[in-house]
């Protein structure tokens, strides 16, 4: 069998998945990811610029006003404007068993929901995202010794970069569910569940 090689590699620097079925504000987890990704300057990959990541979202109603939601979204990031390497998060959500829920909150009726979220992401180093190299006849006879010897100690270091940024999500997604974490992290400005005080 033939291998199709594209213009660009892929190499993946991380993959996670989180399954939590909590109490939760559903718009505010999918506000957590967007304003995390606005954050590290991720830009939307189909555009290559803005804000705009989904790139699919489905919506299914049941009876009893129960929902069930898919979203994808697709993000970019090109590290100090490098035109040699690229950095792709895929994200996929499923909230399953979407409801409306009214708790006691602090003395006050709070509207939030009840579901089981699946969130999964993988997180891409690509190489030659251009195409530069494959593209010229002189330079794609070097690509794989530069890509070896020259290159993979900057190959490492923009995967070791990516592999934190995406785990610093997963962190940040963890301490909005209240999860049990491994790692020490920063406050953040967002609301945790979406009915908390900000202090």
């Amino acid at each position: 069998m033939v291998k199709v090689i594209s213009p660009a590699e892929v190499i993946e620097a991380a993959r996670w998945e989180i399954i939590n079925k909590n109490v939760f504000t559903a718009e505010w987890a999918y506000k957590t990811i967007y304003n995390w990704l606005v954050e590290e300057e991720f830009v939307d990959e189909e555009m290559g610029s803005g804000d705009k990541y989904e790139v699919m979202y489905y919506e299914k109603r049941e009876p009893g006003n129960i929902k069930e939601v898919w979203f994808w979204w697709r993000a970019e990031l090109i590290p100090k404007n490098n035109s040699y390497y690229k950095y792709r998060l895929i994200i996929d959500g499923h909230f399953l068993g979407l409801k409306e829920l009214e708790i006691m909150h602090e003395g006050q009726k709070v509207k939030t929901n009840h579901s089981e979220l699946t969130l999964r992401c993988k997180a891409d180093l690509v190489l030659d995202y251009l195409g530069k190299w494959k593209k010229n006849w002189f330079l794609k006879t070097f690509d794989d010794v530069f890509r070896k010897r020259i290159y993979y100690n900057d190959i490492l270091k923009y995967k070791r970069d990516l592999y934190n940024r995406a785990y610093r999500l997963q962190a940040e997604m963890k301490q909005f569910l209240k999860l049990n974490e491994h790692v020490i992290h920063p406050t953040f400005f967002h609301h945790k569940r979406g009915f908390e005080k900000q202090y």
